[in-house]
């Protein structure tokens, strides 16, 4: 059994997980740079036809009225965060 810690004790030996990268050297990079060619059109049915861990459900009104770096902002914040490396 462990001593119990006040709130704020905080030593190095915490169970802390370690945290490993999740995807490979220049993974952002290459996805920013494909992201980046796109035209609206695309970028709009990428985000509309997603498949991650989580849905997208965005209008097509707030889709059009969004500027080209807000979707591709969108675009990238959810590749980055709902798929998996592999």
């Amino acid at each position: 059994m462990q001593p119990q810690r006040e709130a704020g004790d905080y030593k190095s030996d915490c169970l802390i997980p370690k945290v490993r990268p999740v995807h490979s050297h220049g993974y952002f990079e290459r996805k920013a740079v494909s992201i980046a060619v796109l035209d609206r059109d695309e970028l709009k049915r990428q985000i509309k036809h997603f498949h991650g861990s989580f849905k997208l459900d965005f209008t097509d009104d707030f889709l059009d009225a969004v500027s080209l770096d807000r979707l591709r902002h969108i675009l990238l914040a959810a590749l980055i965060t709902g798929r998996s490396p592999h």
